[in-house]
């Protein structure tokens, strides 16, 4: 049994012992996402709030466009939530799982796990004032922002996004959403281990 697996009941109790929001993470949802997203035992002395939990903190916030510190009383502390989503940032999780997700749609179509093909686009995003130094003036579009650069396959699944001042390259920290490719000083390795953690707890059998 893995680390991460004999605390799945647990989490799924702690969810339901609160009203759900739209915004929870399912079931299914969670079994997938677990591997990669429990960095750490759910039991070890550090940890005062369930990865599931912390998962849900985020989607809330990312699925309602709510500040930080407006989180739900029934959440954990905003400050917890925040403090997660950063340690899985740094472990580049979340590219791992654009990477895996992506493979497997390709392979349950009938195709090759890696693409041959790129569609490539790019948009200026309206600035903000919390938008600072990312900013500049896009002089084709009349307008100050941020240019977003993105790739994708054929079926439209993400290969990288990376943004980049008006009138500059794009900055070092794109993400390319390749497994081990840590832009903004991600660790590149992490999420690489994370893929292959997650490939043999498949190859056991466990999904």
């Amino acid at each position: 049994m893995h680390f991460w697996e004999d605390r799945r009941t647990i989490d799924a109790m702690e969810t339901i012992a609160r009203t759900p929001y739209p915004t929870d993470v399912a079931d299914d949802e969670w079994a997938f996402l677990a591997p990669y997203l429990i960095l750490m035992r759910e039991d070890a002395p550090q940890r005062h709030h369930s990865s599931r939990e912390l998962f849900n903190g985020l989607r809330f916030v990312a699925r309602t466009g709510l500040q930080w510190r407006s989180m739900p009383h029934d959440l954990p502390p905003w400050s917890a939530v925040y403090q997660q989503t950063r340690r899985w940032m740094e472990a580049d999780v979340f590219g791992t799982i654009i990477a895996d997700l992506r493979e497997l749609i390709r392979i349950g179509t009938g195709r090759a796990a890696q693409p041959t093909a790129v569609i490539l686009d790019s948009r200026t995003l309206q600035s903000t004032p919390e938008s600072g130094a990312r900013a500049n003036w896009d002089g084709a579009k009349r307008r100050t922002g941020s240019k977003v650069h993105l790739a994708i396959d054929t079926m439209g699944q993400l290969l990288a996004l990376c943004h980049a001042r008006q009138g500059t390259g794009p900055r070092p920290g794109c993400r390319t959403g390749e497994r081990g490719a840590g832009g903004d000083g991600g660790n590149g390795d992490a999420g690489l281990r994370r893929s292959s953690l997650h490939r043999r707890h498949a190859e056991a059998g466990g999904g």
